[in-house]
């Protein structure tokens, strides 16, 4: 009898109907993102006070599909809206790129950078293989800023470079694309991925767990979980980071195209920032850190 229903079970299970979540994007067609990035940075200095440092962020991107070639996609980005709110001790500031005021130098200066075009290959597995033409967000970027030195125009491009590279664009994109399954799958049905990953340029490796939730006519619910392993600086300088944490994660994917429509990420990092320590003849010291950063998603 017991090898009856095992016999059941079996042919039941394998009988489950499979579903292919993948992109399908139509040549010509525009696919927009938005993201919402909250980050809380909580560490203690060497006097054991707790500082926290805030960083949000919204961005929203344009990508057209200018040719099909293959298993790959040709996609033109521009990008449609920055803000920035910093949140320091030492005060806060904000950047939108749809400030008018002329006294705003970092608002004038991500207004300039809208609707500049950039080049990006995505193949249909949902991985990045190449960006190109990203200088064109910064030409001419300082040319006409007054009131700052020569130094000062070149420390902010570098910031406005560091926050907005390849890396950073092929993050946006891999942050959904890169949970497909690379076959059909069930419902319920979970599937791994190992990635490396960049996260505010600290480099570290994800564990990744996907389950298709739900599946209705027009859309994919994907559930996931994510060990964040060992985040560190790539180089030797100070500060030096040691991070490892999770991620939870939800998405609902388009069943047509293969395009997120939401998306939700809360990640959590613990770990310590080591420092030079003046007080202590330049030796180094360790301060506890926790990183908790929330990202949503919405893509049209």
């Amino acid at each position: 009898m017991k090898k009856i229903i095992l016999l059941f079970l079996f042919i039941f299970i394998s009988c489950e109907e499979k579903h292919e979540i993948k992109l399908d994007l139509k040549l010509n067609e525009s696919y927009k993102i938005a993201v919402i990035n909250e980050i809380a940075i909580n560490e203690n200095d060497t006097d054991g006070f707790n500082i926290v440092n805030i960083l949000n962020s919204i961005t929203q991107t344009e990508y057209i599909v200018k040719k099909i070639d293959k298993n790959v996609y040709f996609l033109e980005g521009r990008l449609k809206y920055i803000k920035f709110e910093i949140s320091t001790p030492n005060g806060s500031v904000t950047m939108n790129s749809k400030e008018n005021r002329k006294e705003d130098i970092m608002s004038n200066l991500l207004k300039k950078m809208i609707d500049k075009p950039f080049n990006l290959r995505l193949n249909k597995s949902g991985k990045v293989e190449k960006i190109e033409n990203l200088e064109n967000i910064y030409s001419n970027l300082l040319d006409d800023v007054k009131g700052i030195s020569k130094k000062q125009k070149e420390e902010l491009q570098l910031q406005l470079k560091d926050k907005f590279n390849e890396t950073a664009f092929k993050e946006e994109i891999e942050i959904f694309t890169n949970v497909y399954p690379s076959e059909k799958v069930a419902i319920n049905e979970k599937w791994s991925k190992k990635s490396n990953k960049t996260l505010m340029n600290l480099k570290g490796f994800y564990e990744n767990t996907f389950k298709l939730r739900k599946l209705q006519k027009t859309s994919a619910f994907i559930d996931g979980n994510t060990l964040m392993v060992n985040f560190k600086n790539e180089s030797t300088a100070f500060p030096q980071y040691n991070l490892n944490g999770t991620v939870k994660l939800k998405f609902k994917i388009n069943t047509k195209t293969g395009w997120i429509k939401e998306g939700l990420l809360d990640q959590k990092l613990k770990g310590y920032l080591e420092v030079i320590d003046n007080t202590k003849n330049n030796k180094t010291a360790k301060r506890p850190l926790t990183i908790d950063n929330r990202i949503m998603i919405s893509g049209y």
